[in-house]
Order: structure tokens, then sequence, then C-alpha cells
């Protein structure tokens, strides 16, 4: 039987981008051999990229944040239309704090006032419009503006989320509304069609990868929902091999 690994990244196969443990690397790299791994993470891509070098894996990985994938050592997109994110800032540019994020060839910066420059590194690109798709966008807008930003972003089928509010501001992190690890995963099920599928995660956010997978397995340090919906739990966390012990335990018993 030959095995496609739907993997989480923090909080499952490490914490806070700690390398493998020799044992883990050592397995992973014999798994590869005859089976598929994909990661999927909110975690930066290049972040997952130099940790996956650094490791010596090679295996499918899929940024969620910045949506960019590397499956089957092709890099992929889903970005958003720079024509809507150029139309966004012109129609709100009054209540614009300021925008930053990447598009297919550079991270880049838009409307930051004089002081915010020291918040960015120095390879963010100034601009104030866009020549390039975009992977995501991050958008500081004043609280009264808010509301209308909002109903534009659904109105043009793109997903936000609030990463942070005060009193002035509200900080939306924006991506193609498309792109989620569902849909990277039936992508991969399709692409590795006779492999048995199996998802690992800590998170209840996950809780769509069991649905379309063959074998579901939550970490021991996960969320109580998701342990209460997984086939399996992880008998150690994710500082002491626990996702990838039981992806060895499956592979040879189950």
């Amino acid at each position: 039987m030959k095995y496609l690994c739907l993997m989480d990244f923090d909080g499952t196969i490490t914490s806070n981008l700690l390398d493998l443990s020799s044992y883990g690397r050592t397995y992973l790299k014999e798994y590869l051999i005859n089976n598929k791994m994909c990661i999927i993470s909110e975690e930066s891509f290049d972040n997952l990229y130099n940790w996956c070098k650094r490791n010596e894996l090679e295996c499918d990985i899929a940024s969620i944040s910045s949506s960019k994938s590397l499956i089957n050592n092709n890099l992929l997109y889903d970005s958003i239309n720079k024509n809507i994110i150029n139309e966004l800032i012109n129609k709100f540019n009054d209540g614009i704090y300021t925008t930053f994020g990447e598009t297919e060839k550079y991270p880049f910066v838009s409307h930051f006032k004089e002081r915010l420059h020291f918040f960015y590194p120095k390879d963010y690109k100034i601009v104030d419009s866009f020549d390039n798709n975009i992977l995501s966008i991050t958008i500081a807008i004043q609280n009264e503006y808010s509301s209308e930003l909002k109903k534009f972003l659904s109105s043009n089928n793109l997903f936000f989320e609030t990463k942070g509010k005060d009193k002035n501001r509200e900080l939306l992190r924006v991506k193609n509304s498309l792109f989620n690890k569902e849909k990277v995963a039936y992508n991969l099920i399709n692409q590795y069609q006779g492999y048995k599928t199996i998802s690992i995660t800590d998170s209840i956010v996950d809780k769509e990868l069991f649905n379309i997978s063959d074998i579901s397995i939550a970490m021991i340090n996960g969320d109580d929902e998701i342990k209460k919906m997984a086939q399996y739990v992880t008998e150690y966390d994710s500082l002491h091999d626990g996702a990838i012990k039981m992806l060895d335990y499956i592979c040879h018993f189950e």
C-alpha cells in the first residue's frame, strides 16, 4: 500500500519551526521513497521551503497564508487579481493606514506613514499600484471604513479575517477565498490516485481534511474537538515526534 500524508505543520510535525530529530528525519526520508507527503500550513511559504531543505525532505508544500505551493516540483499560485486590489486601494484610499503582503515576484508595502517603514524588511518594495497578481495582502483600515471594505471584499469573492483591532483601526488579512487546505488536499488526491490518504493535525480548523481522508490522526497536544473526530490520537506530542511515530505505525500495521 502506498500512502499520501497530508501533514499540518506547527503543533503537528513540529513546533516553532524546530528541526526534526534524527529519528524523524531518517524515517520521513525512508517513507518518501515509496510514499508522498504534503505539508499544508498557514506558515509562510519561505519558512516551509527552508525548513524542508534544512531537514532534507523532498515533499510537497503549500502555504495557505500566501496562496503559494510547490507540488510535484511545480511552483503554483492562487492569486488575487491585481485589478481588484488596485480598485480597492483607490476606493478606500482615505481610510487605509497601510497594506503589505506579496505578489508573485516581490513582497510589497503600500500606503505607509513615515514611521511605519521601521516595521518592514528592507527587501519590501514600496508601491502605490500593482503590476503583478497578489498572493495575499494585509490591510490596516480605519474602523469607520471597515464595514464597507468587508462588503467590497465579499462582493469580489475574497476571504478575509481580522488579525487585530484597536479603537482606531482593524487589521484584515485577505486572500483568494477558494484557496484552502481542502482545495490543496483534493488537488493532491487527484494527482496521487492509488494512494491511501492520511491526515494529521492538531487543530479543529482542519476538520475538513478528515472528511476526505481514509485515515485521520489527531495530535495528543491538539484541540479536544479534533481528537474526538480522529480515528487515532498520537501517544506523543509535536515536540517528541508524535506525528511521525504514528505515521510509522500506520504504514507498518494499518
